[in-house]
């Protein structure tokens, strides 16, 4: 096999893993769909997080951003040479 080839297959990989791990982070928060009683007996079924959502940031996406960057790197690479 050609190392060009393989080349951009890991850096394909990569990208994927990092977008799949980036997607992990973001739903490690939780359900989103919880059922809640209170004492009365009423239920909240609602899909929106009771909680704010968290934007991306750099301090806990980081493995996700590096995975995707250094992806991208090899792709460019490969195309480059």
């Amino acid at each position: 096999m050609d190392s060009g080839i393989l080349l951009t297959w890991i850096g394909a990989l990569l990208i994927i893993g990092g977008v799949i791990y980036g997607a992990a982070l973001a739903l490690q928060k939780g359900r989103l769909s919880e059922v809640e009683r209170d004492g009365r007996t009423r239920t909240v079924t609602s899909l929106e997080p009771q909680q704010g959502i968290t934007p991306l940031s750099l301090r806990r996406h980081w493995p996700a951003l590096a995975l995707i960057i250094a992806g991208s790197i090899l792709i460019i690479a490969r195309a480059a040479f």
